[in-house]
């Protein structure tokens, strides 16, 4: 996974340092240049995902812990003040390539598994809609942003031994987000972006036969994300 993250990073330094190479280049005039941020916009975005899925019931433990490639798009609407902060709103969707597994633990003794048990994970896609907040320096625009995020996964129990599936459940979830970036307005109406966020989904609760009353699935993803918009 490391390899993968670190990819990811030098993707976001490379795009950064580029961007900003085409700001100091493209600034009209002033310390800050001149933009106004003040508009509607939409993209599209790439990035990678990885996660700490934790299921746990009266007796067992696993951490499939999906990761993977996700993508898609993102609209919202900034509002600039004169004293250069700008305010936004914005709704986002990507589809997800994330999945992972690991083997049934005892939750007394974790060091212990049980041979041929294993336990499968994926989340099929993510939405969110947060409110922003950052300041202008002329072209480029750092900021925090924040709100609430919606998925959709899967896990299944896999008994190799007798080759059945004893348990799978399907669920949506929702829960919060925050994460930072930086933007940079390429010209008047190519924008770009990294980002950093993080979402909790909570704590999923539910009954199961396969292994006793009591189950829970905690889920918490951290994303890297490129992306590339136009302002309207």
């Amino acid at each position: 996974m490391m390899n993968k993250v670190q990819t990811t990073l030098l993707a976001f330094v490379a795009i950064a340092a580029g961007s900003a190479s085409a700001v100091r280049a493209g600034e009209p005039h002033g310390p800050y240049g001149t933009f106004d941020w003040t508009g509607a916009y939409a993209g599209l975005q790439a990035g990678y995902s990885w996660s700490s899925a934790r299921y746990s019931d009266d007796t067992y433990l696993s951490e499939a812990n999906p990761e993977g490639f996700i993508g898609g798009g993102y609209i919202g609407y900034n509002y600039q003040l004169p004293s250069r902060l700008v305010l936004g709103i914005e709704a986002d969707i990507v589809g997800s390539g994330m999945d992972g597994s690991d083997g049934q633990r005892y939750l007394d003794d974790p060091s212990v598994s049980i041979a041929g048990v294993e336990l499968e994970m994926e989340t099929r896609w993510s939405a969110a809609v947060r409110g922003r907040i950052g300041y202008a320096y002329g072209r480029y625009l750092p900021y925090i942003a924040g709100g609430v995020s919606f998925t959709d996964y899967e896990f299944r129990w896999i008994d190799h031994v007798n080759a059945t599936v004893p348990f799978k459940r399907e669920q949506s979830r929702t829960g919060w987000n925050i994460g930072t970036g930086v933007e940079y307005a390429a010209n008047d109406w190519v924008i770009v972006r990294a980002e950093y966020r993080y979402t909790d989904f909570g704590t999923d609760h539910f009954p199961n036969d396969f292994a006793g009353p009591y189950s829970k699935m905690e889920l918490q993803t951290h994303d890297l994300r490129l992306g590339v918009g136009v302002k309207f």
